[in-house]
Formats: structure tokens, sequence, C-alpha cells
């Protein structure tokens, strides 16, 4: 019993962890695009400074 119950719990932990990086991952590349889009509208804003 005590077997079955480590193996239950190491397959629940192996969920969750995937679930998290899943999760994490998500959020890391949605932050990436949030910043590349700051970036280039920042580099045009100095363009349309430069030009003015």
């Amino acid at each position: 019993m005590t077997n079955q119950n480590q193996q239950n719990n190491q397959q629940n932990n192996q969920q969750n962890n995937q679930q998290n990086n899943q999760q994490n991952n998500q959020q890391d590349n949605q932050q990436n695009r949030n910043q590349q889009d700051q970036q280039n509208r920042n580099q045009q804003n100095q363009q349309n400074n430069n030009n003015q």
C-alpha cells in the first residue's frame, strides 16, 4: 500500500511539475512578447524624434 501511495505521489508531482512548467513558459513567452513590443515602440519613438 505504501508503495502504491508513493507511486501515486510521484505521478501527481510529475503532473504538477509539467503543468507548472507549461504555465511558466506561457507567462515567459508573453512577457517576452510584451518586452519586444515595448522595445519596438521605443525605437519607433526615437526615430520619430530624430526625424522632427
